[in-house]
């Protein structure tokens, strides 16, 4: 029987996606199995996958032909056959005992999903860069989806629930772990929290690029399509949402200057009633941006203060 299935998008990943399985393969619980989907890999990731699944059974490898970790969770998701799932990225590692801790608090409270805390390491899991808690999720937590970025290898989920709110969002290229929890908890799931570290996940790319300027849109998009559901769940009145909020139309503006975003960033200004939400800019702003996103990036704050 198996107990829980975990889903592995896989792109040109042949430097991590072994050791990624293996701490699947590791876990303490071990009714499990492991859906790799090679998601039009151009580099040696195929040939690994078939050595792996030719020495467990319980590895199914499949093909997604529709570029997109998206799509490639969704194809998993409809192929898997356990009670819970275990979404990871191909880099990810988790601990020996994830599974065994997360499953039996999901069983014991009959939950739609558990989230714990998570660690961002260097790319050879060496150094902790980042230590991320979810503690006050219990409090508030579509304020919390909001407001921190809750990665899709930290919890663990019911599968019939991620079933009914529809996977991941295909449109979506990228922010769609942002999306689906942000979904997720508008569906109110019964769920739990954990204080504890199962999940360690790389930092692989630490440079500005093009893809920033793509993932700050397309969580413009985002904001956009739950808009209604941000004011009548009245977000607006947490700090840290409203800050999340202005800041990505923000970012979104000062790289490309449409006015589409300064209004939008304008339009959740209004809601702060008067409480300072912009930090200002950063003086190394100039060299990482340029001097023309500088002179957008003040016409910004100074329309948020009121000023021409």
């Amino acid at each position: 029987m198996v107990t829980i299935s975990t889903i592995i998008p896989c792109y040109n990943c042949e430097d991590h996606i072994e050791e990624t399985v293996r701490s699947v393969l590791n876990q303490t619980l071990q009714e499990l199995e492991i859906i790799c989907v090679n998601n039009n890999s151009t580099d040696s990731t195929a040939k690994v996958l078939a050595t792996l699944a030719n020495a467990d059974n319980r590895i199914k490898v499949c093909s997604e032909p529709q570029a997109g970790a998206n799509y490639a969770r969704n194809t998993g998701l409809a192929l898997a056959t356990g009670e819970l799932i275990q979404f990871l990225d191909a880099d990810d590692v988790i601990t020996a005992n994830k599974f065994e801790v997360q499953c039996r608090e999901m069983r014991a409270a009959q939950l739609d999903l558990i989230i714990s805390d998570r660690e961002v390491y260097d790319e050879n899991l060496e150094t902790v860069l980042e230590f991320i808690d979810f503690k006050g999720i219990l409090a508030d937590p579509l304020a919390v989806a909001i407001s921190k970025i809750i990665i899709t290898g930290n919890p663990i989920y019911r599968t019939d629930f991620v079933r009914r709110i529809g996977g991941y969002l295909k449109e979506l290229t990228s922010a769609q772990d942002w999306e689906f929890h942000i979904r997720c908890f508008l569906n109110q799931p019964k769920f739990d929290y954990y204080p504890a570290v199962f999940l360690h996940s790389r930092k692989l790319d630490n440079s500005l690029s093009s893809d920033f300027v793509k993932v700050s849109n397309n969580a413009c998009t985002v904001i956009e399509s739950f808009k209604k559901d941000f004011i009548e769940r009245k977000v607006f009145e947490n700090q840290d949402v409203l800050e999340k909020i202005i800041m990505t139309y923000f970012i979104s503006y000062v790289y490309s200057g449409e006015a589409t975003y300064k209004n939008e960033g304008l339009f959740w200004h209004a809601y702060s009633k008067g409480r300072p939400v912009f930090k200002g800019i950063n003086q190394q702003f100039i060299r990482v941006f340029g001097f023309n996103a500088f002179l957008r990036s003040k016409r910004f704050v100074h329309s948020l203060r009121g000023k021409k």
